[in-house]
C-alpha cells in the first residue's frame, strides 16, 4: 500500500521558540489522523507545514512520494486543506 504522507523529524521555530520538534508521521491510504492538544501545541502549524502554507525549520514532507519542500507543485496536486482561518495572501 502506498504511503500518502510521510515527514521526517519535522521541526519549526520562530525565533529562539521551537513550536515543533521532531515529527515523523507515516499515513497509508485508509488511515485517520487526529492531532490533539492543547492551545500553542503546534497543531496549525503542523497543518501549515503540511499543507505547504508554511516551511518547516528542518525535516522533510513528502505527499504520494512527492518531495513538498523540493517539488511544491507536484506535491501541493495531492493535497486538499481548508483551514479555519485562510493564509494570508502572499
Amino acid at each position: 500500500m502506498p504511503k500518502l504522507l510521510t515527514t521526517s523529524q519535522l521541526s519549526r521555530h520562530f525565533g529562539s521558540s521551537q513550536v515543533v520538534s521532531a515529527v515523523d508521521l507515516k499515513l497509508m491510504r485508509g488511515d485517520i489522523l487526529g492531532l490533539l492538544g492543547p492551545n500553542g501545541a503546534g497543531k496549525s502549524t503542523i497543518m501549515r507545514m503540511l499543507s505547504g502554507d508554511l516551511a518547516p525549520s528542518t525535516g522533510t514532507i513528502s505527499i504520494c512520494g512527492e518531495d513538498l519542500l523540493n517539488r511544491p507543485t507536484q506535491a501541493k496536486r495531492f493535497i486538499g486543506y481548508l483551514p479555519e482561518r485562510p493564509p494570508p495572501a502572499s
